[in-house]
């Protein structure tokens, strides 16, 4: 059996009202507070309009709840903090993923580059022997014509 990827278990209102040890009428309060804060629907609707939670919703829920608790402060404010942090955490996310695709690309480019400095290695080493060939042989016809002049001096004395 083929596994689904990319796919996300909702959970009901009902049970995340009970996971969250709330009353569904509390966790309607404060998933309005996040789409309004939000600006838009934060949390998937069903067919009736209602509230379907994944496991992320849930996190940010409860942090809401742990700011509100631990840091004194009010629903709204915690709200506000708890979709802030939830959008730089997306944000990383998101930046971090973009850096690895980049590292990848620069690491396939990296290999290539190295196979091409290797051919032109090969290539630079076959152009020195060539020079080196062609040196001994210029400097082999400047001997044969030294000696050729020294040969004709000689005969015309």
């Amino acid at each position: 059996m083929k596994m689904l990827e990319n796919v996300t278990e909702y959970i009901t209102p009902k049970d995340v009202a009970k996971q969250l040890k709330m009353a569904p009428e509390t966790l309607r309060k404060y998933a309005n507070l996040v789409d309004k804060i939000n600006g838009e629907n934060f949390f998937t609707r069903d067919n009736n309009n209602s509230g379907m939670y994944s496991k992320k919703d849930i996190t940010l829920l409860k942090r809401v709840i742990e700011l509100k608790k631990n840091a004194g402060i009010t629903l709204e404010k915690a709200t506000y903090k708890a979709l802030e942090e939830i959008n730089e955490t997306s944000v990383t996310d998101t930046v971090s993923n973009e850096q690895n695709g980049a590292n990848e690309y620069l690491g396939i480019l990296i290999k290539e580059q190295k196979e091409t400095i290797a051919r032109y290695e090969v290539l630079a080493a076959s152009l020195f022997e060539s020079n080196r060939i062609l040196t001994d042989q210029v400097q082999n016809l400047i001997d044969t014509q030294e000696q050729l002049a020294i040969e004709k001096k000689k005969k015309r004395k």
